[in-house]
């Protein structure tokens, strides 16, 4: 009996040691301190899903109580690594919301910028409401315009262009617009007599006047953001004044003239309110000025121009 187990204890012995051995070369090799920096969360629930994204892939159902590495957070997202055992071939991470899993050891994960709003999990905002298809608004506009009677106006105010203020309303039908406005500009030079394009000035004030009356319409573009372009046309009558100090009877002038204006533009919504504009604008008034005057020693007729405006304007 001795002698069998002098036999089978050294045998014994010989295998505990290799197992021993295999077990110290299959053992982790992170430090303890490694292993306290690791995130670690734990699935609070059945069911609770890991998924892939761009594509979006389902890659595991988890059961209750399963730890996860934790690698990133994102957003109301925690990017994990799966157990082997639960990890398809090639996809080993994956994400799972934060309401699946709690964080049971570690520290919390280092938050990162979420992916691009394509994704399934990315934050996105809730679409704008359409606009009313019926708005009503006023505005307040200053422009400044280059007249195209530019000799004209700089022989008699020493300007090529003027300022413009004014006001007006506006109707909206979905992507169509109507307006009716109303801009002032009075400046005073002095009368000049031209003698072959010479400009001789008379010390005698001037004063100049005008009141463009514009009824337009036209198309609003697809928004853009808070931006909406816009372009049109329409019909202008500008009454036309010219006061000259110590005239005669019948020197001075207050006439009305008919024309077109071509215009363009970008809003941009300050307010569920307020609006701010951008607009270019082409007006053209022929045939409204000339001999006998300084206009027809210039060769100019029109008073029209290019300008361009600031409108602020309120309302739905």
């Amino acid at each position: 009996m001795s002698h069998r187990v002098s036999i089978v204890a050294p045998a014994a012995a010989l295998w505990l040691a290799g197992a021993l051995q295999v077990a110290a070369q299959q053992a982790p090799t992170i430090s303890a301190g490694a292993a306290a920096q690791t995130s670690i969360v734990r699935t609070t629930t059945d069911h609770a899903a890991v998924w892939r994204r761009s594509p979006s892939q389902l890659l595991a159902t988890l059961p209750i109580n399963v730890d996860l590495e934790a690698i990133a957070k994102e957003g109301q997202w925690y990017l994990v690594r799966l157990p082997e055992k639960y990890a398809l071939p090639g996809l080993e991470t994956g994400y799972v919301f934060e309401g699946r899993v709690r964080l049971v050891s570690g520290p919390p994960p280092p938050n990162r910028a979420s992916a691009a709003s394509s994704s399934r999990f990315a934050e996105t905002k809730p679409a704008a409401p359409p606009a009313p298809f019926f708005r009503v608004r006023g505005y307040g506009s200053i422009a400044y315009e280059w007249f195209l009677a530019n000799d004209s106006f700089n022989a008699v105010l020493g300007h090529r262009g003027g300022l413009f203020y004014g006001g007006g309303g506006q109707v909206i039908f979905a992507h169509l617009f109507a307006d009716v406005g109303f801009e002032h500009f009075s400046k005073t030079g002095q009368r000049v007599i031209v003698l072959d394009g010479d400009v001789f000035p008379l010390g005698i004030a001037d004063t100049i006047t005008m009141e463009p009356l514009t009824v337009s319409g036209g198309y609003r573009f697809k928004p853009s953001g808070k931006s909406v372009a816009y372009g049109g046309g329409g019909y202008t009558s500008l009454r036309f004044k010219e006061n000259a100090e110590f005239a005669e009877p019948g020197e001075n002038t207050d006439e009305r003239f008919n024309g077109f204006v071509i215009l363009g533009g970008v809003e941009y919504a300050v307010h569920k309110w307020v609006f701010v504009s951008g607009e270019a604008r082409f007006t053209g008034v022929p045939n409204a000025i000339g001999a006998p005057g300084v206009a027809a020693e210039f060769n100019e007729s029109n008073l029209g121009g290019f300008s361009v405006a600031l409108k602020v304007s309120v309302g739905n």
